[in-house]
Order: structure tokens, then sequence, then C-alpha cells
């Protein structure tokens, strides 16, 4: 009986089991941008025109006919029926693109095509709003920031800032909206980056952040909880991640450098201290207390991840290269107590696993028995258990897991003295 498994003698595990899930996209273009107005209803866009649609929270993805071949970088919605992208494509002339739908992605109308190259739109009501963007006629070293006030009908040019192609925009009101860019200058070998803040619906612009110097980054992504609490990333320099964060409406900014090389393209928060950060090389990187500490949480993917989204403190979206799609409904990682979490499964056979409905663990008894089957699921409860008496030889037990959620699950099969532990992985 000894045989049949490793004897486990530690009693409790402290386990933080991190989680995201791949979703299925149906494509291999890259995904640029996601945008959820609630946990079933999201939108993702990417190169090449796509447009893919959800109504189960990602369990299905459906395209939506875009009208264009343009890269699409960015989508946004203010609610279930209207929304906006930006977009563009490269080449000489460059030409940029913002499509509208007031039907929830039936129909996308092009409202608008600039020779910029438009890379963030942000609506806070339906009729106001703003585009930004850069100009690759002039090797990308302007930005430009375009306003409608009749819901994208008519645009006009708000502010140029020379030498800061504009990359990212964010209102939390019709009132208070920031910007956020910069880039590298190959003449100077200096990083440059600015932050814009306006209070008055974008009739001025203010800057609020400036840093250039050949050791310096330059910023992807801003977002604001509300009119005081926002953070901002990007990367730079020896391509080392930086987000800045401000408690004060971004009068002051702070600034936490991650040492390890890559870039952040997208943040998200979803209230004042829970936040997430996603950008090169698979990174996922998570904060719980608003941005004064970050620790990475496993992607299993080493594709760039440009967006991120959530609805809640629990249920996220992710997008990147290759059609990469990621979701979490437990922020991505969750902390609990469990017995016995190591795997010590050396003799015990699970298949399939993964598996859809049911699956069967089969092991050998060296002599009569009584076994037990725990199942655990993410936050540590128990899902399943059955106990029964089974003779020595050849022995196996069935778990039916129909009417339970996709997803990691943890089984404790015990059988006398002798524990063993492991994995198991629900799909579709």
């Amino acid at each position: 009986m000894k045989k049949l498994f490793t004897i486990i003698l530690s009693l409790i595990v402290s386990c933080s089991i991190a989680q995201w899930y791949p979703q299925t996209s149906g494509t291999t273009k890259s995904l640029n941008s996601v945008c959820f107005t609630e946990t079933l209803n999201g939108w993702a866009v990417g190169d090449s025109g796509i447009i893919l649609h959800t109504v189960d929270g990602g369990d299905n993805w459906a395209q939506q006919p875009s009208g264009t071949d343009f890269n699409l970088g960015k989508v946004r919605f203010n609610n279930n029926l209207n929304g906006w992208i930006a977009g563009g494509m490269g080449g000489v002339p460059q030409t940029g693109i913002i499509l509208h739908t007031i039907n929830g992605g039936g129909t996308w109308e092009e409202m608008f095509d600039t020779t910029y190259y438009l890379n963030d739109v942000s609506f806070p009501d339906t009729l106001n709003g703003w585009v930004v963007g850069e100009s690759h006629i002039y090797v990308g070293l302007w930005g430009f920031i375009l306003h409608s006030n009749d819901g994208g009908e008519t645009w006009i040019q708000d502010s140029i800032v020379w030498g800061r192609p504009l990359r990212a925009i964010h209102f939390v009101d019709p009132d208070n909206g920031w910007i956020v860019g910069g880039g590298y200058a190959s003449s100077s070998g200096y990083y440059h980056c600015i932050i814009m803040n306006t209070n008055d619906g974008g009739i001025t612009w203010n800057n609020q952040f400036e840093h250039n110097s050949r050791k310096g980054y330059y910023l992807f992504s801003v977002y604001f909880t509300d009119s005081l609490n926002g953070w901002s990333s990007g990367g730079g320099w020896n391509n080392s991640k930086i987000i800045l964060k401000t408690n004060d409406g971004g009068n002051n900014w702070d600034t936490t450098y991650f040492n390890n090389s890559g870039i952040l393209h997208s943040n998200c928060f979803a209230d004042s201290v829970k936040g997430w950060a996603v950008g090169s090389s698979g990174t996922i990187i998570h904060t719980s207390n608003g941005g004064d500490t970050w620790e990475e949480q496993p992607s299993e993917t080493t594709n760039y991840l440009n967006s991120v989204c959530f609805t809640n403190t629990e249920n996220g979206w992710i997008v990147g290269d290759s059609g990469t799609i990621l979701f979490t409904d437990n922020g991505g990682t969750t902390g609990f107590e469990i017995a016995n979490l190591e795997d010590s499964s050396d003799n015990i056979n699970i298949f399939p696993n993964p598996f859809t409905t049911s699956t069967t663990l089969s092991y050998e008894l060296q002599q009569p028995e009584k076994v037990s089957l725990s199942i655990y699921n993410h936050l540590g409860q128990m899902v399943y258990q059955i106990e029964e008496n089974q003779l020595q030889g050849k022995q196996q037990l069935v778990w039916n897991a129909e009417g339970l959620p996709d997803g990691i699950y943890y089984y404790r099969l015990q059988a006398g003295d002798a524990v063993g532990n492991g994995k198991l992985v629900k799909v579709r």
C-alpha cells in the first residue's frame, strides 16, 4: 500500500493560485484592445479590421463586420449600444479612422478619416469624445488631439504637441481627462514622455508631467478610477517596465520601476486599490494596494499582451498577439489554505486531463482500503467528495463535473495513510 503514492507529511499548505484561462478567439490576428460593459458583453479589436464580440463572457466570440482592413487600435463602449474604435494604417501616406456603432456592433459606420494615425478614443458620454494620435508624416514627432461634441459627426483639432506622439486618453467625466504619450528620438538618443490634463472638457490642456533623458521612457496607457486616482504604464531605456501613479489628480506623479525586461502596454483598475498591467512576453502584474507594490501572475504565454479590462475585482480579460484572449473569474489570483496541495500522484493515472465533462483516476491498491476522493475549486471550496471501501488490485474513481464551471480544480485521493494530490483542468 505504501507504494500507491508518496506519503505527504505536511498537513496544511498556504497557496496562492494564479488563474488566467485561454479563450478561443477564432483568429490569429493580433488583438490590440478589449472592452467589456459588464461581465457578459464585450468586444475585442485588432489588426486587419477584425472586431470580435461576445455575449457570454468570452466563452464564444463572433466576428462583426468592420468594413475596413485598417489596424484597429482601441475600442471603447460607454454602454451596451454606443461604441467607438480608433485605428489606422501605416505606409505612405498614413491614414487614421474612427468607427462608431449605435447598436452594439451590429453595424459599424466610419465617422472620420485623417492623415493622423489614431491611437486611442474616449467618450465619457454619447456626445463628447476625444481621439489622440500622431503624425507619421514627420516621423512620429507630432501628437494630435481631436474633439467631437456631437457624437462623432464632426471633429475639430484641439491641440498639436511637438515631439510627443500621443498614445492614450482617458476621461472620467466630460470635464476631466488625461493624455499620455512619448517616444524615442533617434537623432538625440532621448526618450520623451508626457502627461497632459484638462478639467474644462478640453478647452485647455496642461502639461502635468514630462521626462526627457537617454535613460527615459514613454507611456502607452492611462487609467483613472475617479478624478484623483490614476495610473500610467509604459517602458523605455533598457526595456524597463514603468508605472506612474497619482492620488491627487495628477498634480504629483510617483514612479515605480520594474527592472526585468519588457514594456507595459495597458493597465486597468477595478477600484482604487486593485489593478492589473500587461505587456511584452506574456507579462501580467497585479497590485492590491493601489500600485505601491506589484506581483507577477503567470499567463502561460509568451505572446505580447496589449490590453486588459476588468468589470469588477474578479472578472477580467486580456488580449494580445496571435489572437490571444485570456480570462479570469477570480482576479487572476486567490489565496487560500487547503490540505496537501503538492502534486504527489506518482502512481495515479488521470485520463483525460484536461477533460470536458468527466475524468477517471486509476490506481492500484496493495491491500483492501477505505478510499476517499475530495475535489476543491480555485477558492479552496470542496465541490465533490466520495468515500468507498475498495479491494486489493487495480481500482478507479470517476469524477463527473457536469454543471461545474470550466477551470482548474485540485484533488486529494487518500487510501489508508497514503495521500496523493494533483491538478485537474476542466475545459469546454
